[in-house]
């Protein structure tokens, strides 16, 4: 025999959960893509601790000394340029540089803001790679070769001081760090970049995790090295972006901080925190690279583990978006959608709660 009682309260449960869910699921979508989170939440309690007070014995150094730099013609005067894309790459990456100049990187002006792509450095083991980058410097004018042996755990020394040579040479309204295997949009990022009236800006897809204390992996940071449990938030280092002026500060502060190897962890995370400043939620950034059409065009600034063949495709895609006025409509995609699935989850839980002859509470 069917119990009412029991009915109602299963009932209840049902809803309570159904509403819980709904809530839950926007107000973290909210969070997590909407708001910038305050530092004083996220970097100073909990686990997101301060970065610890240690011994500068083993500090950062940052390096003024360059084998190849940029043409005289790259950064006219300082100030000039609005957008300095530095790409961090390795030697033997030629076919990826050889895509990014066909494509993204071949964008020198939008909408008034100049933009400018250049290539980082160290120095390889290898001559004949050291001899390649000089060739490409000659040809391009956009190579910056630091003094820094080119390895994994100097990534930190290489993107430092190309930093800093365009903190002191070249001096753009806004910096984006990105990597070789990376795509990138500076239509959509100069866009967006207009809109910030943050004097020290430095934004991307932040995010924290825990120290890796395998001795086999490349990303292995010891106790002695950071004691932390958490490494303060940071942005990940295939995109960020900073400002003129923060990009000052955090080479100042970079300086007070023990070597770590992440230079995305090191800049945007332990040197941000050292020089006072908040971090930002880029929308865009470490977007899915099999973003299709308009999709691609409107929404997607940043990509990662993207291959050369890739990098074409993709940048011809955003072209044809842009030739068919594909992104005048594209951006009514969302709120189109939000239109039609707003009302239903309302008509839903209207019957759940309204319907004539039901009790749920």
């Amino acid at each position: 025999m069917y119990n009412t009682t029991t009915g109602i309260a299963w009932r209840r449960v049902l809803c309570i959960i159904s509403l819980t869910s709904v809530v839950s699921i926007w107000l973290g979508w909210y969070v997590i893509y909407k708001t910038p989170w305050p530092m004083y939440l996220t970097d100073k309690f909990g686990i997101y601790h301060l970065v610890p007070d240690i011994s500068c014995a083993n500090c950062t150094k940052v390096s003024n000394d360059f084998m190849l730099q940029p043409s005289s013609k790259f950064c006219k005067s300082p100030g000039d340029v609005f957008l300095l894309i530095l790409v961090i790459s390795h030697h033997a990456n030629k076919d990826a540089r050889e895509a990014i100049r066909k494509s993204w990187g071949s964008v020198k002006e939008h909408e008034g803001k100049k933009v400018r792509t250049m290539f980082a450095f160290g120095v390889h083991k290898d001559k004949n790679f050291n001899t390649l980058v000089e060739n490409e410097a000659k040809i391009f004018g956009d190579v910056l070769q630091t003094r820094v042996d080119d390895h994994y755990k100097k990534l930190t020394d290489k993107s430092i001081s190309s930093l800093n040579w365009i903190d002191s040479k070249c001096s753009p309204k806004y910096v984006l760090k990105t990597d070789d295997d990376a795509y990138n949009n500076p239509y959509l990022l100069v866009d967006y970049l207009k809109g910030i009236r943050e004097p020290n800006y430095i934004a991307g897809y932040c995010f924290t995790v825990w120290p890796d204390r395998r001795q086999s992996s490349k990303f292995f940071v010891p106790e002695y090295v950071y004691p932390d449990a958490y490494y303060p938030i940071y942005c990940s280092g295939p995109g960020y972006v900073i400002s003129q002026s923060a990009l000052h500060k955090i080479i100042k502060a970079v300086r007070k901080i023990r070597y770590v190897h992440m230079e995305d962890v090191a800049v945007t995370g332990l040197a941000r925190i050292k020089a006072g400043l908040h971090y930002h939620q880029l929308p865009g950034m470490l977007e899915n690279k099999h973003i299709k059409g308009c999709g691609l065009a409107t929404r997607v600034i940043n990509a990662h583990h993207v291959t050369p063949p890739e990098q074409t495709k993709m940048w011809s895609t955003v072209l044809n978006a842009i030739k068919s006025n594909c992104i005048i409509k594209g951006s009514n995609h969302g709120i189109i959608f939000c239109l039609l699935f707003l009302p239903s989850w309302g008509f839903i839980i209207y019957k759940m709660l309204f319907a004539k002859g039901t009790t749920f509470l």
